[in-house]
């Protein structure tokens, strides 16, 4: 099974509190506050691992949560800071975020992207000290981290994505051209997670072909498909010879409202 598109929230960690303290110290008089600053929220870091390949460690633990930050103590210690939470994810995901659907983040390279920021730690009582006010009874909060739903989707999927109308026998070109064993049955959008076969061509010559599920309405009449298109090298599109005009028209014009266009066009259209 594989899951291509993922759904996470990620929640970055509190600042901690700052301390409400005094001096108190064997023959020193009026020490004043002390108070210890809190400690600064873990943040939420994407990082590639080459080891992945999928995103299937998503698909049962949806939300993550980094650690917060400690609070302050007296003598001026600070609290101790939130350690960050590393997510790994696949060379080539894609973040997108789930409110705007903007693109967030490209993990194509090798550098780490901090999806949420943790909360800074409150001040302690020792910064709100002056010559009328020596000894604050008060501190500062710590500040909540950030928080956000985002949209992980794998990009590079495979080298051949598989394009056409429902039921026409894309599970049953994967299954017969490599060991892929696709669900494959006389009805209308039978896969309902995306499947991978790895065809052989000769030693050393291999190439992989995804067919996805359907992620279009049923009106739109296309591939499960046409998202596959746009992480794939280049797209397969499956259409009888009986009625091949006019469903590679509908193929072309979806295609073309997804940003892609055929690069040859078969005779006679």
């Amino acid at each position: 099974m594989f899951v291509d598109q993922v759904r996470i929230t990620v929640s970055a960690g509190k600042g901690g509190d700052g301390a409400v303290a005094s001096h108190r110290e064997k023959y020193v008089a009026a020490g004043g506050p002390d108070g210890g600053d809190g400690g600064h929220g873990g943040n939420v870091i994407l990082r590639v691992n080459d080891h992945l390949t999928t995103l299937m460690d998503f698909r049962y633990r949806r939300k993550y949560a980094a650690a917060s930050g400690g609070d302050g103590q007296g003598g001026r210690c600070t609290g101790k800071r939130g350690e960050n939470l590393i997510i790994q994810v696949p060379r080539g995901t894609v973040v997108r975020d789930a409110e705007t659907e903007q693109i967030m983040a490209d993990m194509s390279g090798d550098g780490d992207f901090v999806l949420a920021r943790g909360g800074r730690g409150g001040w302690g009582n020792k910064h709100f000290a002056t010559p009328t006010r020596q000894l604050p009874r008060f501190a500062k909060a710590g500040l909540p981290g950030e928080s956000r739903e985002v949209i992980l989707e794998l990009r590079l999927l495979a080298d051949v994505g598989l394009v056409g109308f429902p039921n026409v026998g894309k599970s049953t070109l994967l299954s017969v051209t490599s060991n892929a064993r696709p669900k494959i049955a006389n009805y209308h959008f039978t896969t309902l997670f995306p499947n991978l076969g790895v065809i052989y061509v000769d030693e050393g010559v291999s190439f992989v072909m995804a067919k996805a599920r359907r992620r279009e309405p049923v009106w739109a009449m296309t591939f499960s498909g046409m998202w596959t298109g746009a992480v794939c090298w280049c797209m397969l599109w499956m259409c009888p010879a009986a009625k091949g005009g006019i469903r590679w028209r509908i193929l072309t014009k979806s295609a073309q409202s997804f940003g892609s266009t055929p690069r040859s066009w078969p005779a006679g259209l």
